[in-house]
């Protein structure tokens, strides 16, 4: 390593432990500001990766069968931490349904990609359908969110509603890379 190198990780390190410590005392001091800043930080977040999703939506992503199971599992993972924690039902009807229309409403966001090979790897763009599909499942979550006070029962739906979401998305796309690992050299997407 450089010397240019390790002061940038030693102002790095010490910037993070400066905030984490500022949050400590804030936290005990104020909490109620605490938890506005969070929330401020929390927006400011949202609107950044609003903003990295619409400008590298079409940046060309390494596709392999990992990269779309990882996520797969991460998501049911969280939704089973999330139920464990919580300790609540929402009913089979509810938490079914809202995961039918995720694995639909990822299905249709998994045909969006358009598929090709460069330097031996098998990459996929996002479309203006997929940036479309993306901003619908992201309005549906905030205005559900929203309308639900952001209670228990809501989030564990939406919870269910990303599961189905994700393994819609991995499953379509995992198929499609195997389809165009299969023979095709560019795989348009279907719906474009």
């Amino acid at each position: 390593m450089n010397r240019h190198s390790m002061s940038r990780w030693i102002l790095l390190g010490g910037g993070i432990l400066l905030a984490l410590l500022f949050s400590a005392v804030l936290l005990v001091a104020a909490p109620r500001l605490f938890f506005r800043f969070v929330g401020l930080a929390g927006m400011v977040l949202m609107v950044l990766s609003v903003a990295v999703m619409v400008l590298t939506c079409r940046r060309a992503k390494r596709v392999n069968a990992m990269s779309q199971v990882v996520p797969v599992v991460v998501s049911l993972v969280t939704v089973a931490i999330y139920a464990a924690v919580l300790r609540m039902s929402v009913g089979v009807v509810g938490a079914v349904g809202c995961a039918i229309l995720g694995i639909l409403v990822g299905a249709g966001w998994g045909l969006t990609g358009r598929f090709f090979e460069s330097r031996g790897q098998v990459r996929m763009t996002g479309t203006p359908w997929h940036l479309v599909v993306w901003g619908c499942v992201f309005a549906l979550n905030q205005c559900v969110a929203t309308i639900g006070g952001r209670g228990p029962a809501a989030m564990l739906l939406l919870l269910f509603l990303s599961v189905g979401l994700v393994f819609g998305r991995s499953g379509v796309t995992l198929a499609r890379y195997a389809r165009f690992r299969s023979g095709m050299r560019v795989a348009p997407p279907l719906l474009s």
